[in-house]
Order: structure tokens, then sequence, then C-alpha cells
């Protein structure tokens, strides 16, 4: 009768224990889940075309944090004209210091020595990639935090992109936005 009874005592034992190990992994699961959910970054994506149709900027943003806004993580420029392979004029990631949003706009700086931007041949804003400092995309003129976030899937938005040239001249070129999810 012992062994009868310290069997179904560790089957009893090993069963609540199990039954106890469940919930506290399912309880783990719901708040693993949600934390994940509120830290899980969301995209966003904004193409830009040249009112005169000569160029497209391709942007991506991050929002994981609201109280920074929404961080660019990469702009894609390329020229619409040309066959897709070999479309890019430039690609400009924040992972490799060549792009940035402080102050409301969106900035790339143009690397002779990265291969992303340094096809200085590449024509682009009435001049060449090479003659180039950097490229600016303002969405509005307002902050990109803002805009970003107010802006609505597949509505049009005016912005404009400055080229800065290296000897200090600004061109400046009109884009038609959409948002895209």
């Amino acid at each position: 009768m012992t062994k009868t009874l310290k069997e179904t005592f560790g089957f009893t034992v090993g069963r609540s224990l199990s039954l106890i190990g469940a919930a506290s992994l399912m309880a783990f699961s719901f708040e693993f889940a949600a934390a994940r959910e509120l830290s899980t970054p969301r995209q966003d994506f904004i193409a830009c075309e040249g009112v005169d149709g000569e160029v497209r900027f391709e942007i991506m943003f991050e929002t994981a944090d609201t109280t920074l806004g929404p961080q660019v993580l990469a702009m894609r420029v390329s020229d619409p004209y040309v066959s897709e392979a070999r479309s890019e004029i430039a690609r400009f990631d924040s992972a490799d210091g060549l792009l940035n949003n402080t102050g409301g706009v969106i900035v790339g700086y143009v690397d002779p020595t990265n291969p992303k931007t340094g096809r200085v041949g590449e024509r682009i804003g009435g001049t060449t990639l090479g003659q180039l400092r950097s490229i600016m995309v303002s969405l509005e003129g307002e902050a990109v935090s803002t805009v970003v976030a107010s802006m609505v899937s597949g509505k049009r938005y005016s912005a404009q992109a400055v080229y800065l040239k290296k000897i200090g001249q600004e061109l400046v070129q009109d884009l038609d936005c959409i948002r895209e999810k």
C-alpha cells in the first residue's frame, strides 16, 4: 500500500508542479508578448518623386519610441526613367553615419569613398552626385516627427529636395510625396 501511496503522491506532486509551471510559463509568455508589442519598432515608408519626374526618393523610418519621434533608417535616390537594375543613384543608411533627420530635415551626406554614395558621375537635381556635399529632403517644411506621424497612407504631400553643392550653391527641387504602408 505504501508503494501505491508513493506512486500516487509522486504523480500528484509532479502533476501539480507541471500545472504550476505551465501557468507560470503562460503568464510569462503573455507578459513577454505584450512587452514585445510595445517595443517592436514600426516602419513607415515615404516615397517622393520630383515634380519634373527626374528623381525618386524612397525613405524608411522606424517609429519605436514616440518620445524621440521617427528615426530615418535609409533613403534611396533613384532615376525613374532608367531600368530598375541601373536606376539607383545613391543609397544613404543611418547605420553608415551618412543619414540623419535632426532639425526637421532628412539629410543624406555624399561620401565619394562609400560605394553607396560614391557614383560621382550620376546626374541628380541639375548636377552630378560628385559635386554634392549633401542632399536634404524637407517634408512640408515641418519637423519630420510631426509630418510622418500625421501623414495619412495614400494621401499626397508636398516636399522639397535641396542639393547642397561643395562650392556652397544650393539647388532646390519640388517633390510630390506619398506615405506607403
